[in-house]
């Protein structure tokens, strides 16, 4: 089960371990999108939804809905795991969005993009939830959306992610796991150096969404896949360096720092996170005291 667990993990891209998705910018959306995300980005979770929220009152677009489903998600990962309403939230507002995106034409790359983005989302909460075999038949019923995508990445640039991330992780499930080889050959073939070539390209967009994403990603391939905690490091301090508030990017530099041996400053990096998660006013006594255990698992 472990080994299943960890194939569909990579599978699935990797998508959502923690973490926000990327729509895909502010040169194509108004700026009340851009603010929300800059909410979000920055940990003021109430904020966001209050303008998701408000904006849903007078629109019915996929966009906002996507990030409807994206608030849910980080509230679930800061602990609201078991929250009711967040979780019906996320699951509602994903099954709403897929079906009106599959009323629609998926050959508008736009709308491919959200369909991977929603099963990626639904196949992480899976993983999540430890609800393996869910988690496959949810990759499952996107993944010729997926391959569809390829070699269309000049032509939208979003895809540099998405496609970025699946031949990284497909490569090194089938570098790590042979025994999974039969089961992987159904999908298409991996390439680690296209993949991180991809993602490298687009962590330096001009789009500050596509580029947290890509450094993210970064971040956690040279942390938990390459174990390079120098490259690991850079990454996860460039996204302090643009939101130094959020409290999980300076959970993972934490990480980083400790299996690099790096305790003194590692230690100052957990009197900061303390500090923003203390001062944060939009996250509950609840979910202040899951972050805190959150941090003291790992360090104990």
């Amino acid at each position: 089960m472990k080994a299943l667990s960890t194939i569909t993990l990579y599978c699935c891209i990797f998508l959502l371990q923690a973490c926000s998705f990327h729509l895909f910018a502010q040169c194509y959306f108004d700026k009340e999108i851009n603010h929300s995300f800059e909410k979000i980005y920055n940990y003021q979770l109430i904020s966001a939804d209050s303008i998701v929220s408000k904006e849903l009152s007078k629109t019915n677009s996929s966009e906002w809905k996507l990030l409807k489903v994206n608030v849910a998600w980080w509230q679930i990962v800061s602990g609201y795991n078991e929250d009711k309403y967040w979780n019906k939230t996320f699951l509602t507002q994903i099954d709403q969005t897929l079906k009106d995106i599959g009323k629609s034409n998926l050959e508008i790359d736009k709308n491919r993009y959200y369909f991977i983005i929603l099963y990626a989302f639904r196949t992480r909460y899976d993983i999540f939830n430890d609800k393996y075999f869910s988690a496959v038949n949810h990759l499952n019923a996107c993944i010729n959306q997926i391959k569809k995508s390829f070699e269309k990445e000049v032509e939208f640039e979003p895809f540099y992610l998405t496609s970025g991330l699946y031949y990284y992780f497909m490569a090194k499930a089938w570098e790590n796991y042979p025994l999974m080889r039969p089961y992987l050959k159904i999908y298409p073939k991996g390439d680690k150096i296209k993949g991180l070539s991809y993602l490298y390209k687009i962590a330096k967009s001009n789009d500050i969404f596509l580029k947290s994403e890509a450094n993210y990603f970064l971040m956690r391939i040279f942390y938990d896949m390459e174990k390079q905690y120098d490259k690991a490091a850079f990454h996860a301090e460039y996204l302090l360096k643009l939101y130094p508030e959020n409290i999980i990017y300076r959970y993972y530099l934490i990480k980083i720092l400790e299996d690099s041996g790096k305790t003194e400053e590692m230690q100052q990096q957990i009197n900061l996170y303390k500090k923003y998660l203390y001062k944060n006013t939009e996250l509950s006594v609840a979910q202040k005291k899951y972050l805190i255990e959150m941090l003291s698992k790992k360090n104990s």
